[in-house]
C-alpha cells in the first residue's frame, strides 16, 4: 500500500500510470494513404489517317501504321507489333453541309471502320488520340490539306478542323442527330501530358476516338486478339467538321493527320456537344455508361446535365472547351469554334449567355408579373454557343400556350448584332409558353407569371 495516500486515490494513480504505459506502447498509426492515381493511357502504335473525296459521292480513307510505340522502360514485349497488329477497314462514310459559305458554313464528315486486333494480346479501351508530329502544319495534327485539283489548300484551314460526335442531318434540314454513342473521347490536358510520347510525336491533343466493341450488347471495350483474318471485333468512328470556303474550288478535298493509339485502364465516356443537343442520343449514352460501368463521364459545353433539374451521369465531370489546335499553354482553337447560324437562343430576365452552362445559359429565370414589362432576349446562335452578330434575320415572338400578352416594340423584331429584344406584358397569371421563330430556326421557352 502507498503510504500517505487514500486507497481510492492510489488506485486512480495506478490506472493513470498504466494508461500512460499503454499509450507509449501503442504503435503510431500511419497517415491516411493518398488516393491511388490511375496509370496514364499506354501508347501502342502511331497511325496516319488519310481521307479523300471529301464532299464527293465516293469518300475513301485509309488508316496506316507508322510504327509501334515505345514507353518508359522500353517496349512492352506483347505490344511491340501493335502498330501493324491493328487492322482498320472502312465500312461507311457520310457527309453533309450546314450553313452558307459566307456565314460560317461547315461540312460534317464521318468515317466508320471495323477493327481487327492481331497484336498478340487482348486490348481494352483503345483510343486514337490526335497528335502533332514533326512536319505537321504547326499546332495541328494535320500533315496535309489538298484541294480537288491536288494542290495544297490554305494551311489556315488546318486549325479550324474540329472533332465532333457522329452527326447526321434530320429530314427537316435543320435538326441534327447523333447516331452512335461512344465515339468522341475527351481528356484533360494533364491526363494527356502524362502519356509517354513516342519518337517523332511532339504534342498530344486532349481528344480522340474510341474503338468500341462490335457487339452492341458488350459490357466492355475489350478487343480480343485473333489470327482469323475475317474476325473484326471492334468498331471505330472518326467524325470532324471542316469550314466551307468562299468557293467550292477552295474547299478541302483530302486531309491527312496523325493519331496515337493508346490503351487505358480507365473506362471513360464522353458526351459530345452534338449528342448533348439530341435527347435520343443522351438516352443512348446513359445506357452505354451503365452497360460499361464507366469510371468517368465527361460532358462538354452546353450539356443539359449541367442543369440542376437534370439527372447527372454516374461519375460525371465537365470539361468546358478543349484544345483542338495550338499548344496547351496557348490554344488557338477549341471544340466550340464558330459555325453557322442554326438556332435561336432565348434568354429570360435573370439569365445570361454562358459558354459552359446548360443550354449555353446561366442563372435562373425570374418570373413575370401581371402588368410589368418582361424583357425576353433572343439571339442568333450556332450549335456551339456562339452569337452570330453578322446575321441578317428577323425574329417573331408568339404565344404557344398560357395567357396572352402585349409586346413592344413589335412581335417581329430585326436582329441587331445578333440580338432582338421583346418586352412582354401579361394581363393574367399562370404558366405560359412562347416561341421565337427566325427565318428557319425556332426555340420555345416556358414563363411563370405571378400576380
Amino acid at each position: 500500500m502507498l503510504h500517505g495516500i487514500r486507497p481510492w486515490a492510489a488506485a486512480l494513480a495506478l490506472l493513470a500510470s498504466a494508461a500512460c504505459v499503454n499509450d507509449a506502447a501503442r504503435p503510431t498509426l500511419p497517415p491516411d494513404h493518398p488516393p491511388v492515381v490511375p496509370a496514364p493511357p499506354r501508347p501502342i502504335g502511331v497511325y496516319e489517317i488519310t481521307m479523300t473525296g471529301i464532299g464527293g459521292s465516293a469518300m475513301r480513307s485509309t488508316v496506316t501504321p507508322v510504327g509501334p510505340a515505345t514507353r518508359a522502360g522500353g517496349p512492352s514485349p506483347t505490344l511491340t507489333v501493335a502498330g501493324s497488329g491493328l487492322v482498320f477497314e472502312q465500312i461507311g462514310s457520310a457527309s453533309f453541309t450546314e450553313g452558307s459559305r459566307t456565314g460560317g458554313g461547315q461540312r460534317y464528315i464521318s468515317f466508320t471502320y471495323r477493327v481487327r486486333n492481331s497484336t498478340g494480346a487482348s486490348l481494352n479501351n483503345i483510343t486514337l488520340l490526335a497528335v502533332e508530329k514533326t512536319g505537321n502544319i504547326s499546332g495541328t495534327p494535320i500533315s496535309s490539306l489538298l484541294k480537288f485539283d491536288g494542290t495544297a489548300a490554305s494551311s489556315s484551314i488546318a486549325s479550324l478542323v474540329v472533332p465532333t460526335g457522329q452527326a447526321a442531318m434530320r429530314a427537316d434540314g435543320v435538326s441534327m442527330e447523333a447516331l452512335y454513342a461512344d465515339v468522341l473521347q475527351v481528356f484533360t490536358e494533364s491526363e494527356v501530358a502524362a502519356i509517354t510520347r513516342p519518337s517523332g510525336v511532339t504534342d498530344i491533343f486532349p481528344y480522340g476516338y474510341v474503338i468500341r466493341s462490335a457487339n452492341p450488347d458488350a459490357t466492355t471495350r475489350t478487343i480480343p486478339n485473333t489470327s482469323n483474318a475475317n474476325q473484326f471485333d471492334g468498331v471505330f468512328t472518326l467524325a470532324i467538321r471542316v469550314p466551307l470556303q468562299s468557293t467550292s474550288s477552295s474547299d478541302v478535298f483530302s486531309i491527312t493527320f496523325q493519331v496515337l493509339a493508346v490503351t487505358d485502364s480507365q473506362t471513360r465516356l464522353t458526351e459530345s456537344v452534338e449528342e448533348g443537343q439530341d435527347t435520343a442520343a443522351v438516352r443512348r449514352l446513359r445506357a452505354r455508361a451503365a452497360a460499361l460501368g464507366v469510371d468517368t463521364v465527361t460532358v462538354l459545353n452546353g450539356s443539359p446535365v449541367m442543369d440542376p433539374s437534370v439527372e447527372d451521369y454516374s461519375e460525371q465531370r465537365q470539361i468546358c472547351s478543349f484544345r483542338t489546335a495550338g499548344t496547351a499553354a496557348s490554344p488557338v482553337t477549341t471544340n466550340v469554334a464558330p459555325a453557322a447560324y442554326m438556332k435561336v437562343g432565348v434568354i429570360l430576365p435573370s439569365e445570361s449567355l454562358s459558354s459552359c452552362g446548360a443550354f449555353f445559359r446561366s442563372g435562373s429565370p425570374a418570373a413575370a408579373h401581371i402588368g410589368v414589362a418582361y424583357a425576353v432576349k433572343t439571339y442568333a446562335m450556332d450549335r456551339y454557343g456562339n452569337v452570330k452578330t453578322a446575321e441578317a434575320d428577323t425574329v417573331t415572338l408568339a404565344r404557344v400556350t398560357g395567357p396572352s400578352f402585349s409586346v413592344s416594340p413589335s412581335s417581329t423584331v430585326a436582329l441587331t448584332s445578333g440580338l432582338a429584344t421583346f418586352n412582354l406584358t401579361y394581363s393574367d397569371w399562370g404558366t405560359a409558353t412562347v416561341s421565337a421563330t427566325g427565318r428557319r430556326n425556332r426555340a420555345t421557352r416556358g414563363i411563370n407569371i405571378l400576380p
